[in-house]
């Protein structure tokens, strides 16, 4: 799935001159030096490159001449201004970092990692992910701390050294050469565990990939994940990326805290999709509905300019898709990407012309070639699997014998539509005033693509009418949420009607 990425081919030099005999300084006149820590003046430590964010002074390095278990890469230590070492973790030779403060005589428990450099593919040594683990705070997702996130991804030469590909956290030279593989893997501890403990930072899914981030939000009640984007979004410590500034801001003026009240009365729920990986809000249509109904949807529609940017992402990280891959300019031009996507979905639909029906043959049923069913199924098939960025529902009928089909759908609100976007300079514009003029074009646009799908899923089709409903005149019960099953009974609503005619060749 992923391939392997260009670097450069410049090795790390490490032998025994870049070796610190660990000789104790003598100390300051009058001054008694400090109480040891774990001291082995014996031993030789391997000095890492300072990365970004190291205060100045700390000395990091690797030790592998004390007793550890067998197969291990050696402790991570720090030199402290005594000259004493420090130990502060253990690599072990799976590439697993465990935390320790002395020598380990047996492996610790796998519930201890914190850190693991580990394959993509067990058949595939050279390239895998660097997850990360919460073993402080209970867990990245949902409070189980067995799942990990990940911050990146790594290969391997043939020497068998260790280049850090991409990751959330600046690693510094590790990350634009390869180095021996016990010290990128110290340097990936340093900048995602030691430092940020040091400066009190709790790390969360911000760090991780969109999909780290996109399950903690499902395993978490709709309100309260809301809530927590806010939160992080508007927040001015730790660490937060621009996409979640931008999808708070969005949250923010679309007034989603209300959510909560409207989750007292009734049960909602958001999950993705398995078609498209988008949200969809569960809800019940009779209790949800008018303004309600419109807060609702224009939440879940938030949440899918995230997928849009985590799509944008993936494009950039050889399909990795981490949350910080995106500057802020990056993340709101991918927001803006998601209404304008529109020569895209004709492309697919078009790639789907010739495609197979899966719905043609149900429990050693066959249908018949031409006939309503393959018409409807086709139709559903395709207009489902189209990534839009405001959920679509829709009513669908068929008369293969006149070739006339018949399609319904709701037309977005106002509310749906974001009241800022960002410019091109990197500041955001507020557009609460074109939001109407938005909506409507949104609705016409969507007509033509509905139409085109109408065409191509039956040779027999010959006119598509397609009807669009307004707010007044919305019928929850009139359209199939999930799979075309309702027929379309009333397309004469009260909003004008606009025919598409097929060209006779």
């Amino acid at each position: 799935m992923f391939g392997l990425f260009g670097r450069k081919n410049d090795k790390a030099k490490r032998d025994d001159a870049d070796a610190v005999p660990q000789v104790p300084p003598p100390p300051a006149g009058g001054v008694a030096p400090p109480a040891p820590t774990p001291v082995h003046t014996d031993s030789r430590v391997r000095l890492l490159a300072p990365i970004p964010g190291q205060p100045e002074g700390m000395r990091v390095g690797i030790v592998d001449a004390l007793e550890q278990p067998e197969g291990g890469q050696g402790y991570i230590v720090e030199l402290t201004a005594a000259g004493q070492m420090e130990i502060l973790a253990w690599i072990a030779g799976d590439d697993a970092v465990h935390p320790t403060g002395t020598v380990l005589s047996e492996e610790p428990s796998p519930q201890d990692v914190v850190l693991k450099l580990d394959p993509w593919n067990d058949g595939n040594p050279r390239i895998g992910a660097i997850f990360l683990w919460d073993t402080v705070y209970g867990g990245f997702k949902g409070g189980d701390p067995d799942i990990p996130i990940c911050i990146g991804e790594y290969t391997v030469d043939a020497d068998g050294s260790v280049y850090i590909a991409l990751c959330s956290f600046d690693v510094g030279v590790y990350g634009s050469s390869s180095h021996r593989r016990a010290d990128a893997i110290a340097a990936c501890w340093l900048a995602a565990c030691r430092l940020p403990a040091l400066r009190g930072e709790r790390i969360t899914t911000s760090s991780g990939r969109f999909s780290d981030f996109f399950e903690e939000i499902e395993k978490m009640p709709l309100p309260d994940a809301i809530d927590m984007v806010i939160h992080r979004g508007t927040s001015t410590a730790g660490r937060v990326t621009p996409v979640e500034r931008a999808l708070a801001r969005q949250l923010v003026e679309i007034g989603a805290p209300q959510i909560r009240q409207i989750a007292a009365n009734t049960e909602l729920g958001m999950h993705r999709l398995d078609t498209t990986g988008q949200f969809w809000i569960t809800f019940d249509a009779n209790d949800v509905q008018g303004l309600q109904r419109d807060l609702v949807i224009a939440v879940e529609g938030a949440f899918n300019r995230a997928v849009e940017a985590r799509a944008v992402a993936c494009t950039l990280d050889n399909d990795l898709g981490l949350l910080s891959t995106l500057d802020e300019l990056q993340a709101g031009s991918a927001f803006r990407r998601a209404f304008v996507r529109w020569g895209e979905h004709t492309r697919f639909v078009r790639g789907r012309i010739d495609g197979r029906n899966p719905y043609m043959e149900l429990y050693d049923a066959h249908a018949r070639r031409g006939g309503a069913w393959e018409s409807l199924t086709r139709f559903g098939n395709v207009a489902e699997a189209l990534r839009l960025p405001l959920r679509l529902e829709y009513g669908v009928d068929v008369d293969n014998a006149s070739g006339v089909m018949a399609i319904g759908f709701n037309a977005p609100t106002a509310m749906s539509f974001p009241a800022s976007r960002i410019g091109d300079d990197g500041t955001w514009i507020d557009i609460r005033d074109m939001r109407g003029a938005q909506a409507a074009s949104y609705a016409l646009r969507l007509a033509g693509l509905l139409a085109y799908v109408g065409f191509t899923s039956s040779i027999a089709t010959t006119s598509v009418t397609i009807t669009a409903r307004g707010h007044a005149h919305r019928d929850p019960r009139a359209f199939a949420q999930v799979r075309p099953h309702g027929v379309l009974r009333r397309c004469a609503a009260a909003l004008p009607q606009r025919r598409h005619q097929r060209r006779a060749l």
